[in-house]
């Protein structure tokens, strides 16, 4: 991170001593200056010492003159704060960390598509990130991790804009030439503004008040997180996460990045300090209250047992430093509200509700009274009071969160098996169902002419696959599971939320299995007129299902659902019949839309990758139709 802050510096023609630190050993220097995040790099203008790496190039940007690294126009500005962000997101585990990082170098390719800089004919600060992240990326996979992530075939773009040596010359030696000066085109006043949010949502709350408190009038979206809007996807397809907001057609994600556009696009009521340095202190505090302060707080609210009171002394600690910094002002800005407060806005009131549901209790006026009357006067701002959530409905709803979480929690530490067979299409569905939802499970393959004392014990009435034994409960009957698996994992839902297309999921998957299933399965096991009356049978059937299909792509509309999933026996079921009996019950020109349906159920990767050998099931069909029927002729 030192690095960039060097190029910047550099780009500026400004002199500065560097200072080696050994992080085993951190100096008092660094202890002093950064007592908060106890890290580099620091810079230190004067006595005045400024850390966090962005926030310095910021500072370094609106303090010297010469070149320069941000752009003038603020949505640009704000495209480059939200690559910054975006680039640096942690993950828990290292397949996380590769897939969140081939995201990030996607992502990064595709903006450099067609420029010499990401900043246009010259370097800025998003090039200055690039260039590094490409760097350490290198680095870590070549030296370290023993991946690889980045290359030429994938990313040939982010590979010449650090080959080898991947130094800090490079970069200096091969842009002097490239500098050229910038302007950038005057931002629209009368523009239309949207802001895309939840309502419960702290983030989403704290860019209203923003709004508000500059006077600009907007259109409000408010969103379904589990059930996410086109409209949200295309304005924020990496992060897929409200608040957006969206001016003239341009979307602005990340909370902090929208509150410093509108304050730059919207220069009346100013909300960041006018110097540079209280600015530079500003970003800092949003930055400490945001990475340390919200995490603690979320460990204390989620925290249960033995974890709960180290969760809640964490948070005790990290509120300590923030008090030092409000005792004795009014605001964290001086006399009146500004972008800090903004953005530590959640404290005041949805710390409260965290610590009502959690049945704790830290902050106070005896323990921080310097917090507790920040929290007073921010709260009695006309602008916040008129724009919180209700708080009754505010309770309910992160209740009810949280249960869900420890429930989630529960389920991902709780053991999953499915025992099934290899060809069922009862059991498919269920794999199906368990891959959409990302559900880890075990597969037990059961012999049903010899069944495993596993089965007889889960499934003693019945004795039939499939069977799910979640934490040693088992459920039976496919529709059944289906059901328990839609309600347990909420991630994307299978079943509609609408009550009534709730019920119309559930009328064709039952459709499916007491009608259609029997009928095209006599096709399969019978000859002559027999065998005609099974394929007169199936039409009627199968005509019933083509008109549910009427505009849609699946029955469920746009995405797989609950009936597809339930019905997808038929894309596999129709094609076998082809080949074992010469019976093509479904075609284009019969049924169009059963056809196309087909093509877009089969077509998705989860279902594709997980239908059984093809060779196999004609095999299986061919002996199972040559036994029904020997066994009808010897009947």
């Amino acid at each position: 991170m030192a690095k960039e802050v060097k190029l910047a510096l550099w780009l500026k023609g400004v002199p500065y001593e560097a200072l080696e630190e050994d992080l085993a050993n951190k100096s008092e220097l660094l202890l002093k200056y950064n007592p908060v995040h106890k890290k580099v790099p620091v810079l230190l203008h004067g006595e005045k010492p400024i850390a966090e790496s962005l926030v310095i190039i910021e500072y370094i940007d609106e303090t010297f003159d010469g070149h320069r690294i941000l752009p003038a126009n603020p949505y640009e500005r704000t495209c480059i704060s939200s690559l910054w962000t975006s680039c640096w997101t942690d993950g828990n585990t290292q397949k996380n960390l590769i897939k969140q990082s081939e995201e990030n170098l996607s992502n990064l390719e595709g903006l450099l598509e067609g420029k010499r800089f990401y900043g246009g004919d010259s370097i800025r600060l998003v090039d200055i990130v690039a260039t590094y992240v490409a760097y350490w990326f290198m680095l870590a996979q070549d030296q370290v991790a023993g991946i690889s992530l980045i290359n030429e075939q994938n990313h040939p773009i982010l590979c010449s804009v650090a080959p080898p040596p991947y130094n800090l010359g490079y970069i200096l030696t091969t842009s002097q030439d490239h500098f050229r000066s910038y302007s950038s085109a005057t931002m629209v006043k009368e523009s239309k503004v949207r802001l895309f949010g939840m309502w419960a949502s702290p983030e989403v709350r704290r860019v209203e008040w923003a709004l508000k408190k500059k006077g600009i009038e907007y259109e409000y979206v408010e969103e379904d997180l589990s059930n996410k809007s086109a409209s949200l996807l295309e304005f924020n397809p990496i992060n897929k996460q409200v608040p957006v907001l969206v001016h003239d057609g341009r979307p602005i994600v990340e909370s902090l990045v929208i509150i410093e556009y509108i304050d730059e696009t919207w220069k009346d009521r100013p909300l960041l300090p006018k110097d540079p340095y209280e600015r530079a202190k500003a970003r800092v505090w949003a930055t400490f209250t945001e990475d340390k302060c919200r995490d603690a707080a979320r460990k204390a609210f989620f925290a249960e047992g033995e974890d709960r009171a180290k969760a809640i002394e964490n948070l005790e600690a990290v509120l300590r430093v923030l008090e030092n910094e409000i005792k004795g002002k009014r605001f964290f800005g001086g006399d009146s509200i500004g972008y800090t407060d903004l953005v530590v806005g959640w404290i005041a009131f949805w710390l409260g509700i965290a610590e009502e549901i959690a049945c704790f209790n830290v902050v106070n006026a005896k323990r921080f009274p310097g917090i507790a009357s920040w929290i007073d006067n921010f709260l009695e701002d006309p602008v916040i009071n008129a724009n919180l959530p209700p708080r009754d409905k505010a309770v309910e709803f992160f209740r009810n969160y949280r249960r869900q979480q420890h429930l989630k929690e529960a389920m991902a530490t709780g053991e999953v098996k499915l025992l099934g067979t290899w060809s069922s299409p009862f059991v498919l569905r269920i794999k199906w169902a368990l891959g959409m939802k990302g559900a880890q499970y075990e597969f037990i393959e059961e012999d049903l002419s010899n069944k495993s004392p596993m089965l007889l014990q889960y499934n003693p009435v019945y004795k039939k696959v499939p069977v799910l034994v979640h934490d040693g409960k088992p459920i039976t009957e496919s529709l059944v599971i289906l059901e328990y698996i839609d309600e347990m994992w909420k991630e994307n839902p299978i079943l509609p939320k609408d009550p009534y297309e709730k019920a119309v999921a559930r009328f064709l998957s039952n459709f499916g299995d007491s009608k259609c299933l029997p009928s095209i399965w006599q096709v399969c096991i019978s000859t002559g007129e027999k065998q005609q009356e099974a394929i007169t049978s199936a039409a009627e059937n199968l005509n019933i299902l083509e008109e549910k299909l009427e505009g849609k792509k699946f029955f469920g509309g746009e995405t797989i659902g609950y009936a597809d999933i339930s019905l997808g026996w038929i894309s596999l079921m129709v094609s076998l019949l082809d080949d074992v009996t010469n019976v093509k019950l479904i075609d284009e020109v019969t049924y169009p839309l059963l056809s196309q349906w087909i093509s877009n159920f089969t077509s998705s990767p989860l279902i594709k990758d997980s239908l059984p050998p093809r060779d196999r099931m004609v095999s299986k069909f061919r002996m199972l139709r040559e036994a029904f029927l020997a066994s009808a002729a010897t009947a």
